[in-house]
């Protein structure tokens, strides 16, 4: 809702929606573990996980849980949609709000 007269506040939200099964399971585990206060919500043929501040995935971590090694790719094919901005750094993927050079 506006209060400004110029439109919709902006949101911080993020979303990130993973298929049900295999490594969706394992990243929805590592992310409850990880980070607890990500609402997550099962939404049928997929899990959707919001947060006000970055989504993070740490790719070594799911592919332990797997029992193999895994690459920021075999993670990102996971991913049904998102809302956000990804950044990847290493072995980690990030889903934040947050855009490059703007001041809030």
């Amino acid at each position: 809702m506006s209060t400004n007269g110029r439109g919709p506040e902006p949101s911080r939200r993020i979303t990130l929606c993973v298929m049900k099964g295999g490594d969706g399971d394992l990243m929805v585990e590592s992310i409850q573990e990880s980070q607890p206060e990500v609402r997550i919500t099962d939404r049928g043929p997929y899990m959707q996980l919001q947060s006000e501040e970055a989504i993070v995935l740490d790719v070594v971590d799911i592919g332990d849980r797997k029992g193999t090694t895994m690459s920021v790719q075999d993670v990102l094919v996971s991913f049904s949609s998102f809302v956000g901005r990804i950044e990847i750094e290493g072995d980690e993927i990030r889903v934040t709000p947050d855009l490059p050079n703007m001041q809030r």
